[in-house]
């Protein structure tokens, strides 16, 4: 133990409220100096792509802040974006369906294997031994699994003694200002000297990726299953599915609803009685005699509320004009079901898949499409059931 440690285990004892706040500046320290020297992740604008000049591991390129502040955007798209969630909801049902519920099977085909299935569909079922809250199937759980995978990146399963718990990807992190001279914590995945996971960090929620240190609680990865999507062989953490394409999400949804109010507009009717003369304007009420030039202003203004049924007549050499907005593009539908193609494709979604619509397509097609999403669903089963 060094002198800086053995300092801070005497203010512990004798002002537990002053530790707790060095506690917390230094990983307030830690965060920022992490941020300035070690996020190199490319950054993009509009025009081009800045990107870093060493290569890093996966687990370098994200920081913990990242990781919590990207699974509560897409947590909040889940919530607020029917097009986000109905795509997990369409894939949970061709991928996962009623369950994936793999039978355990001796070589004796006889009356040992029908008690072993009778057993084991007792133990998974809802209110079975398998779970410790006695709430879930297994059917169940392997749903809302596919859905912590896909909108949180991952989640914790820990065989306790009275049976499975899970946690979600949210309640994983690494405890706020923990002794980093320690073993390392990386997302709350703690690593041995062999880089092999040893403990996971969990409590109820992670605040930014972090852990309040009084509630963390560190979970023996040999008890543990860490089911995540993996796509680095460095990776400590899962990430979203759709965690490269969150802000396209928003930005798909609100010109949604912006054609949306295109149309309502385009449904008032709005018209203009242009009129070359000045005694039009006297005969609807307006005085013409006035020669101040705020009686010029007021005279080429004129509002009128129409009614259903009303009449309004116009003089000679008058227009009536109706303004008609060109809302809805003509070209919107065919937006929206390439845009839905493009979502769909990291989830093996086709666009006739995701919204039940054969119309656009033929047989030959429509079939190839249905092969290949039986590719990526075969893909999920894998990290759903065997991890």
């Amino acid at each position: 133990m060094n002198w800086a440690q053995k300092l801070d285990a005497q203010i512990s004892t004798a002002f537990p409220g002053w530790a707790a706040q060095r506690a917390a500046a230094r990983a307030r320290a830690a965060q920022s100096n992490y941020l300035a020297t070690s996020y190199t992740s490319a950054q993009q604008n509009i025009q081009r792509r800045r990107h870093a000049t060493m290569i890093t591991s996966a687990d370098g390129q994200l920081h913990g802040n990242d990781i919590g502040s990207i699974q509560e955007w897409s947590r909040d798209l889940w919530n607020n974006n029917p097009l986000y969630r109905g795509l997990f909801m369409r894939a949970a049902d061709n991928i996962i369906g009623t369950g994936l519920v793999l039978v355990p099977k001796t070589e004796d085909p006889g009356e040992l294997n029908k008690e072993l299935g009778e057993a084991f569909a007792e133990y998974t079922r809802r209110g079975g031994a398998w779970d410790a809250t006695r709430t879930l199937s297994l059917a169940e759980a392997q749903r809302m699994g596919f859905f912590s995978v896909g909108r949180d990146g991952d989640f914790l399963m820990y065989r306790a003694d009275a049976g499975w718990q899970h946690f979600e990807g949210g309640q994983i992190g690494t405890p706020r200002g923990y002794d980093t001279s320690g073993p390392r914590i990386i997302g709350g995945v703690q690593k041995d000297a062999l880089d092999r996971p040893s403990y996971y960090w969990v409590a109820d929620y992670a605040q930014w990726g972090y852990l309040d240190l009084a509630q963390a609680k560190g979970l023996r990865a040999d008890l543990c299953s860490h089911v995540r999507r993996l796509e680095y062989f460095s990776q400590s953490r899962g990430l979203p599915v759709f965690q490269n394409a969150l802000s396209q999400f928003e930005d798909f949804y609100s010109y949604l609803e912006a054609e949306l109010l295109g149309a309502m507009a385009s449904a008032c009717v709005t018209m203009e009685i242009n009129s070359p003369q000045a005694n039009a304007l006297s005969a609807l009420g307006l005085k013409t005699d006035a020669t101040s030039q705020q009686a010029v202003q007021e005279r080429n203004k004129k509002f009128t509320n129409l009614a259903p049924g009303q009449l309004v007549h116009t003089f000679t050499g008058e227009k009536l004009i109706q303004h008609n907005s060109t809302r809805p593009n003509s070209n919107l539908p065919e937006y929206v079901r390439q845009s839905l193609r493009l979502f769909g494709m990291q989830l093996g979604m086709p666009l006739e898949i995701s919204v039940m619509d054969f119309s656009q397509t033929n047989y030959a097609a429509a079939k190839m499409a249905m092969n290949q999403a039986v590719c990526t669903m075969l893909g999920w089963r894998m990290v759903t059931v065997e991890q």
